[in-house]
């Protein structure tokens, strides 16, 4: 049976950080207001992103630069040249990538240039927020001057969610919103919603909107107004209007769906990141007054065609909408996967009036929860529940990096009476992206009534805590020399790498280990992987231990462990009578280097680090 230990090294917080503030460009008024009409605007409105671009080259902490690891969709018809202009229905592109060297920020803006390289062959820009920052709800705006669309591009600003792909929920587990794309010459483009992939099970909804002197070489504004239950589109301060009014897009006008409940269809439920490109453009080209077919981009010669130019992006938020720190009603929520029997019940100690019960539940049955997090750092999480003399015992389980799913509780819904319940679960190290947190049934209480086999899922609270990293005291500086893993390797220390100070440098995880997508720091001891979050500790800090059986989340027999410095000496012998979280505060140990060892299996070993 192969056993995993969880050792958090829980920093006491004096204050509860929001994390946001690194993530608003300093030159960005403090009063800056979201361009709205009066009855749009609130004073709620809490700006949480924005980027001015007016550095002198990209933020690295806010995007990515992406580079295309081969041709994407090619415009027209590849490899044959549109003889006929005018019959012709695009762009002849037969392969268009994006490039770093199509990237720069200079003179206060981004620009994303576009070059033709040879017959049928693009360069493009492109940067992304991706495993750096995203968002749930909102207000996102763009300021932008589009790239010649005649020079066969198109300029966009959209979303995208890692989990676009997932099959199913029509979009609520995450799509591609495309807030703009400027494909076509006319005073207009779409907002287009793309979900479950790209393939032969790809849904998509467009709307058309009119954009009136988007092709005239000026400054307009982008919006998108992002609730739970619609999504609206914004043109230079007003709402965008099509033939039937105002441009929104409720989430129960999605049409007809799988199944009778299609509220929430395309309007997503989980965190995206931002996405600013320019590309091979997919529109028609213009037309002449005699028809001619107009595509500068064929008959260009080798060289710069155009480039689009961001001024800013900004992005405001509610207070409640924050990923990390908002309150789940799972009722709301289709789970996926889910191997039981759900419905949605009325209970009047609910938190909102309703819960989500699950019966029918075989042993290993599973019932998976997103949760979405635009700030690195330690999170805790808690379940609120209907307890009931029916239900059962259940593991929670976080996903990590890789798809794998880490233990992190085992606890029992079961109540001689009915009543609202809540369980904490450890705090998790997460990276920015979406995550999620699955409940597995182990089996009935041994008190259950009946078969035993329900359990109740009522409200999912996710708080952030504090980043480990953030004020760190001078001599933790070695801790801090950090190294690239690759492909999940992680190298044991050696006492031979010890500082002078007797502190190890740290080497982060890379997401493919367990609950650690951003830096959570593990050392490999023999065959044993211990993880550790965060490193270090300081001395009369909380060290919190997790013990669970990775193989089927039963709580382990009573364990004995040793607390030992680098001259062996044993320093304390705590012992944990049963799985779960354990807490050892006040630990009255010097700066220097420790392991926690398992008596009689030395292999179960782990580095950590005290400072002062």
């Amino acid at each position: 049976m192969r056993y995993s230990i969880m050792l958090l090294l829980a920093l006491v917080a004096t204050t509860c950080l929001t994390g946001q503030n690194r993530f608003v460009d300093p030159a960005t008024s403090t009063n800056q207001r979201p361009r709205l009409p009066p009855r749009y605007d609130n004073q709620r409105w809490e700006l949480v992103f924005s980027d001015e671009f007016n550095d002198g080259e990209l933020n690295p902490d806010k995007w990515e630069i992406v580079e295309s690891q081969e041709s994407r969709t090619p415009r027209g018809t590849p490899g044959v040249l549109p003889i006929n202009r005018v019959d012709s229905n695009g762009y002849y592109v037969d392969e268009w990538y994006w490039r770093r060297a199509m990237v720069e920020e200079s003179g206060g803006r981004l620009n994303l240039e576009a070059r033709k390289i040879g017959p049928g062959v693009m360069h493009t820009g492109s940067v992304r927020s991706r495993h750096r920052y995203q968002a749930r709800y909102g207000y996102y705006e763009c300021e932008v001057r589009i790239g010649t669309a005649a020079q066969g591009t198109h300029t966009a600003f959209w979303l995208q969610a890692d989990t676009q792909n997932e099959l199913g929920d029509w979009g609520i587990d995450g799509a591609e919103i495309d807030i703009f794309e400027s494909a076509w010459h006319t005073d207009a483009t779409n907002v287009a919603i793309h979900a479950d992939g790209y393939d032969e099970h790809q849904t998509t909804k467009t709307f058309r909107y009119r954009t009136p002197g988007l092709h005239d070489e000026g400054l307009h504004t982008f919006g998108m107004l992002w609730t739970p239950s619609s999504i609206q589109i914004f043109y230079d301060g007003l709402p965008a209007r099509n033939a039937d009014g105002d441009l929104i897009i409720y989430s129960t006008d999605n049409g007809n769906g799988p199944e009778p409940d299609t509220s929430g269809y395309f309007v997503p439920r989980v965190g995206e990141y931002l996405w600013l490109s320019n590309g091979a453009s997919f529109g028609t080209p213009a037309k002449g007054s005699g028809n001619p077919f107009v595509d500068q981009f064929t008959d260009h010669p080798p060289g710069y065609l155009t480039r689009a130019r961001f001024n800013y992006v900004r992005v405001w938020q509610f207070p409640e909408d924050r990923c990390g720190e908002q309150e789940m009603e799972l009722e709301t929520f289709r789970p996926s996967p889910v191997d039981a029997s759900l419905t949605r019940v009325d209970h009047s100690q609910a938190s909102g009036g309703r819960h989500l019960l699950a019966y029918g539940v075989q042993t290993g049955g599973r019932i998976a929860f997103p949760m979405c997090h635009n700030v690195e750092g330690i999170y805790t999480i808690y379940l609120d529940y209907i307890a009931h003399p029916r239900n059962g015992r259940w593991v929670a389980e976080i996903e990590d990096g890789s798809g794998n799913w880490i233990p992190i509780r085992s606890f029992s819904m079961y109540a001689a009476s009915p009543a609202s319940q809540s369980v904490r679960f450890a705090n998790v190290r997460l990276g920015p992206g979406n995550h999620r947190i699955r409940f597995r049934f182990l089996g009935p209480h041994r008190n259950s009534q009946g078969p035993g086999t329900r359990g109740s899922f009522d409200r999912l609270r996710v708080e952030y805590v504090y980043d480990p990293l953030d004020d760190l005291p001078a001599e933790t500086a070695q801790v801090q020399q950090y190294a690239q893993v690759a492909d999940g390797d992680e190298g044991p220390v050696s006492n031979d790498a010890l500082g002078s100070s007797g502190i190890a440098p740290v080497t982060p995880a890379s997401a493919s280990n367990a609950n650690s997508n951003a830096n959570s720091n593990v050392i490999k001891i023999g065959n044993n992987e211990i993880q550790v979050f965060p490193n270090p500790v300081r001395s009369h800090g909380t060290i919190t231990v997790a013990l669970s059986d990775a193989t089927t989340g039963d709580y382990l027999a009573p364990r004995k462990f040793s607390i030992i410095d680098q001259t062996g000496r044993v320093r304390s012998q705590p012992q944990f009578s049963s799985g779960g979280l354990h807490t050892l505060k006040d630990v009255n140990l010097p700066p220097g280097v420790y392991y926690l060892s398992e008596e009689g299996k030395p292999e179960n070993t782990t580095r950590f680090v005290v400072v002062r």
